[in-house]
C-alpha cells in the first residue's frame, strides 16, 4: 500500500514534467494483449482490475518493468509486457527514468548534506566541551593553589599523595575513595581510604602510610 501512495503522489509531478514537456499532452497507451492491473508492481500482488486488449489506460510512473496506470478512477499497476509502447511512450519512459535518477541523486545530496551538518554540529559540541572542560579545569587549578599555595597545590594538582598530606589534600588530588575503613580508639581516628589501586592510612586525619593493591 505504502509504495502506491507514493506513486500516485510521484505521478502528478512526472505527468507535469512530461506534460510540459510535450505540450500538455497527457500519454495514454493501448493495452496489447489482456492484462491486469495490480495493486503492488509485483506479479503476485492483488489483482484490482483485468483490462482486455484494446483498452486504453493513462499512464502515470514508470519504474523498474511496470507501469503505474489508472483506468475507470482506479489506478495501479501493470506489467510492461502488456502495454503497446510506442515512440511517444518510449520517450515518456526516459523523461520518467531520467526524473528518478534526478530524485535519487538529489536524495543521496541531501543526505550527504545531513550527514556533513551532523558532523559539524558534533564538531562544534566537542569544542564547546572541551573549552568548559578548559576553563573548570583552570578555575580548580586557581582554587587549589589559592587553598593549598602554589607549591602544595601544584602536587595536589598533579596528583601526587605523600606521608603527612591532610585527608583534604588527598580528596581534592585523587578524589573520594571507593570505601573508608574506621576505626576510632584512644590513639585516635584511624581510616583506611580503598582506592583501585591502592590503600591510604590516615591517623588523626593525616596521611600516615599507603600501599598499592596490586
Amino acid at each position: 500500500m505504502a509504495k502506491s501512495i507514493l506513486a500516485r503522489l510521484e505521478a502528478n509531478a512526472s505527468i507535469e514534467k512530461f506534460s510540459e514537456a510535450h505540450k500538455g499532452i497527457i500519454v495514454t497507451a493501448i493495452v496489447s494483449t489482456g492484462g491486469v492491473i495490480r495493486r503492488e508492481p509485483d506479479p503476485v500482488s492483488e489483482n484490482v482490475l483485468f483490462v482486455e486488449n484494446g483498452t486504453a489506460v493513462r499512464l502515470l510512473d514508470y519504474d523498474n518493468g511496470y507501469w503505474a496506470v489508472s483506468r475507470d478512477l482506479i489506478t495501479g499497476f501493470i506489467s510492461e509486457m502488456f502495454i503497446n509502447e510506442t515512440d511517444d511512450i518510449k520517450r515518456y519512459k526516459i523523461a520518467l527514468k531520467g526524473r528518478q535518477n534526478d530524485l535519487k541523486q538529489q536524495l543521496a545530496d541531501n543526505k550527504a548534506s545531513e550527514l556533513r551538518k551532523k558532523e559539524e554540529d558534533r564538531e562544534l559540541l566537542l569544542q564547546k566541551i572541551e573549552k568548559e572542560i578548559e576553563v573548570e579545569a583552570a578555575l580548580w587549578r586557581k582554587k587549589m593553589i589559592g587553598k593549598y599555595g602554589k607549591t602544595v597545590g601544584q602536587k595536589v594538582i598533579d596528583g601526587y599523595y605523600w606521608v603527612g598530606m591532610s585527608a583534604g589534600m588527598a580528596r581534592d588530588g585523587l578524589g573520594d575513595p571507593m570505601s573508608i575503613n574506621k576505626s576510632v580508639g584512644n590513639w585516635g581516628i584511624h581510616e583506611q581510604w580503598v582506592y583501585p589501586d591502592m590503600y591510604l592510612y590516615f591517623e588523626n586525619g593525616k596521611l600516615a602510610s599507603y600501599q598499592n593493591s596490586q
